[in-house]
């Protein structure tokens, strides 16, 4: 952590060392500062060198214990933050590096106040209280840096944990439906394998394949010519409960294991939320230093244990994404299987309903081509009575108006288009009989209290379908009796082409409008979010600085309680206490305007701090997106380069196809010239004969 240090330099100004070290590692477990000099890092240029060969052996930490963070709580993982911290130790400004440590602190190494013996001389007294005044310093700086090592902690543990709690919360949204699906289709399988072993197949969908002799009937055919009376068939004749009970197990068993998983990880992000509600508990502590102490380690461990915990938690979360998406394939049979007495009972009423509105259909083509035959006749009858009177009385002819008898009249001919479709000879009696075995069924399910049973399901399916196929008839009559529509308005073709025009230039200056009131409003957000920042850092700052300041208060009245009862002992004892007063009241205004700077560049780090946390939650939430989007384009690359292959070879076919062409027709041209030559010399000879 790099921070500046005015006071430790001014203390060290009455120590003049022939080499000051300028760069300090804080051991945030229990305060203690270990100065670093450049030569520390000759020969250190890595991580793993800065910490294998220069801080483990320094700290007495292992190796894969440390975290190395700076002041701002950014932790240092890249190899060029070694050259910077060398360049530091060059600096005459002190720095520092926090170093929270897993292990604890035993009682031994935490400093403890000598005791006060009143019957001491009066030199005894006067370095006893010296030596207090110092170990009151030793003490607050140590709580402080241990305070502020678990504030940069908790700030890491923050901004790690928003980026996977919002990719955790919105695989939540997506996953939870698809496993209640999942779950609800386990529950249900046994029902809705017993249901389609209990509906019968109209036998006129089989006939069909029965007469062209593809289907699996027709399997035990014998070589007699006698008809046989086919076996009554069932749904669940072709669902194999076997491998149906394989499919319900395995999807079971991941469906069990997605579950544990998630739960897994929903009640490790529950922990770290829980975990970071204790924060509050720190200021409670402060009056005793054991107590802070214990405080703190705990709570390092734990927000190491959470960490550690959270590192893992992506890849389990990618890889239960994934198994959620690959692994549950075999879902979509319990889901077919679900939805086979429905799509039964659908295609039985759909090949009713077409015949039915076949035969509707052509009855009403009829009735119309009855209602107009006699105007047909009429205009016969007209053509007639004008070529007896008036045909052929001009002196020119008309074009149309014809003598001949044979003339052919305007008629409408109604005609009804794909009538004959193939389908099977089912009439509304198949759809009573279904609707009657469901009744059946339903019936012997009378003490099954589940209403979503497979056959009341699709018993109530068939009731809504049989009452559309009875309300065909009702529309047809309906439409017959109704007057026809008025025919459309001639439209204004320029009329519309204005109006188009202006529609979209009002379109564009409505996007534009749009554009610049979300600029304005984005930026009107950015500046009030801001000013939020802002006004919460001060007032974090505030807050910070009071307590400091009111420590201080507390620890200047009892210094100055034990200065009054020295200075009631001794005149002497009073005027270098009066001293060392003045002299801790200029430290205080030093250290007042040190922690005004240090409050300032404190409000600039949460900024940027909120700025990262965001920033990071939004970069989850993008490679969550990224890995979707790279697996689908492998798989488009997959098929782009099959489809590159085919086409590769089907323009090599192509080409050697017209390769072949081509020499055909050139022997063709061949053959045909060589016979045209040969012609011509037959043609010779028998002339010269002549």
């Amino acid at each position: 952590m790099l921070s500046r240090s005015q006071s430790r330099q001014e203390h060290e100004e009455h120590h003049e060392l022939p080499r000051q070290p300028s760069l300090f590692v804080v051991r945030s477990s229990d305060g203690a500062e270990f100065g670093l000099l450049p030569e520390d890092f000759r020969d250190v240029s890595t991580l793993d060198e800065l910490k294998y060969n220069l801080l483990s052996p320094l700290l007495s930490i292992p190796p894969e214990c440390l975290i190395l963070m700076n002041e701002e709580g950014s932790p240092l993982n890249r190899d060029e933050a070694v050259q910077h911290l060398a360049l530091l130790a060059n600096t005459p400004a002190s720095s520092a590096v926090l170093t929270p440590r897993h292990d604890a602190v035993t009682e031994e190494a935490v400093l403890t106040e000598p005791p006060l013996n009143p019957e001491d001389p009066l030199h005894s007294h006067l370095s006893l209280s010296l030596h207090n005044l110092q170990t009151l310093h030793a003490l607050i700086s140590a709580i402080q840096l241990q305070h502020a090592s678990l504030a940069l902690a908790l700030s890491n543990l923050h901004r790690v944990n928003t980026g996977t709690a919002s990719s955790f919360s919105l695989f939540l949204e997506s996953a939870q439906p698809a496993m209640e699906r999942y779950e609800a289709l386990l529950t249900g399988w046994e029902e809705s394998m017993d249901a389609v072993g209990k509906v019968a197949i109209v036998a006129g969908l089989l006939m069909r394949h029965a007469s062209s002799g593809s289907s699996g009937h027709a399997r035990e055919g014998s070589t007699s010519s006698v008809p046989q009376p086919e076996k009554q068939r069932y749904l669940g004749d072709y669902v194999s409960r076997d491998k149906m009970l394989a499919v319900r197990d395995g999807c079971a068993k991941v469906l069990a294991e997605l579950k544990l998983r998630s739960e897994a990880l929903q009640a490790t992000l529950d922990g770290v939320v829980t975990g970071t509600e204790h924060r509050d508990r720190i200021r409670f502590l402060v009056e005793r230093k054991n107590a802070m102490t214990r405080y703190l380690l705990n709570e390092m461990q734990k927000i190491s244990t959470l960490q550690s915990d959270i590192a893992t938690m992506p890849s389990e979360l990618g890889a239960l994404d994934h198994d959620l998406r690959t692994r549950t394939d075999n879902f979509k049979h319990l889901a077919r299987l679900e939805g086979l007495i429905p799509a039964y009972v659908a295609t039985v009423a759909e090949v009713v309903r077409r015949r039915e509105y076949a035969r509707l259909l052509s009855g009403q083509s009829e009735k119309l081509s009855s209602t107009f035959s006699p105007l047909s006749s009429r205009e016969r009858e007209r053509r007639v009575r004008y070529r007896q009177d008036y045909s052929g009385k001009l002196p020119w002819e008309v074009r149309g108006l014809g003598n001949a008898t044979d003339e052919r009249i305007p008629e409408m001919a109604l005609d009804v288009m794909g009538r004959d479709e193939g389908l099977p000879e089912l009439e509304k009696d198949a759809l009573d009989k279904l609707a009657n075995s469901f009744r059946d069924l339903d019936d012997a399910l009378a003490g099954t209290p589940n209403p979503d049973n497979p056959i009341r399901k699709a018993r109530a399916l068939l009731t809504t379908l049989i009452s559309n196929i009875e309300s065909l008839s009702q529309d047809f009559e309906q439409i017959s009796l109704n007057q026809p529509p008025p025919r459309p308005p001639s439209a204004d073709f320029a009329r519309i082409a204005e109006l188009e025009a202006q529609l979209r230039q009002l379109e564009e200056t409505n996007d534009s409008l749009s554009r610049e009131l979300q600029t304005e409003r984005s930026a009107r957000e950015e500046e009030v979010a801001q000013l939020d920042s802002r006004a919460s850092a001060a007032e974090n700052a505030r807050t910070a600085l009071q307590r400091r300041i009111d420590s201080l208060e507390r620890d200047k009245s009892s210094i100055e309680q034990s200065h009054q009862g020295v200075v009631s002992r001794s005149e002497d004892l009073e005027r270098r206490l009066t001293a060392e007063s003045r002299r801790s009241e200029t430290l205080e205004r030093d250290l007042a305007s040190a922690r005004a700077a240090e409050g300032e560049l404190k409000k600039q780090w949460t900024a940027f701090d909120q700025s990262h946390t965001r920033l990071q939650g939004e970069l989850g939430t993008l490679r969550l997106e990224l890995d979707r989007a790279r697996l689908t384009i492998a798989e488009q690359e997959a098929k782009l380069v099959a489809a590159e292959e085919s086409q590769r070879e089907l323009t090599l076919a192509i080409a050697e196809k017209d390769r072949l062409q081509r020499r055909r027709r050139v022997r063709r041209r061949r053959s045909r010239s060589w016979r045209t030559r040969g012609g011509m010399g037959v043609s010779w000879r028998k002339r010269s004969t002549a």
